[in-house]
């Protein structure tokens, strides 16, 4: 076959791919998202070093969760999202590392995007107990929440 094989062994190499911290560089078609999460895995397959460029401290657990909190990422970003596949990519990744804060936090976003109120409140305040109110993921939680309003309205309707 033409394809050619691509190999990733660091974690850091692949924040900069995604544009870490802004993470906004989105995915133009599905066959992009795809190789993305191809380069993910092979992630896992050198875990723990392949985190420790980006987390010297990193174990075993806490890599297959960075893996695993990234194929969430990628599978709700992606041109047609697959929220089922990124909740349950979230919650490998904190069968992995329960106190994983980027999951924590992404998993409050995937429930802002599906519309889950109920859902975004309970990963938030979970978010925010286990890393924090005052955590830069905390605050990116925050930012979330103010970026969808929608959820707000749903929220005050039940409250008032």
């Amino acid at each position: 076959s033409g394809s050619t094989l691509l190999h990733m062994m660091a974690l850091s190499r692949m924040m900069t791919l995604l544009n870490y911290p802004a993470m906004d560089t989105g995915f133009g078609t599905e066959a992009q998202a795809n190789s993305t999460l191809d380069l993910i895995w092979c992630l896992e397959t050198h875990c723990p070093d392949s985190a420790r460029d980006f987390h010297p401290e990193a174990t075993a657990d806490s890599c297959r969760a960075d893996v695993h909190n990234l194929a969430g990422y990628v599978s709700r970003s992606r041109p047609t999202p697959q929220y089922a596949h990124a909740l349950a990519y979230y919650d490998e990744a904190l069968a992995f590392d329960p106190s994983h804060c980027a999951t924590l936090e992404y998993r409050t976003e995937l429930h802002l995007q599906t519309a889950n109120a109920s859902g975004a409140i309970a990963a938030a305040l979970q978010l925010c107990e286990i890393c924090g109110a005052s955590s830069d993921v905390a605050a990116q939680a925050r930012d979330a929440f103010t970026a969808h309003p929608s959820v707000a309205v749903v929220l005050l309707k039940r409250i008032m």
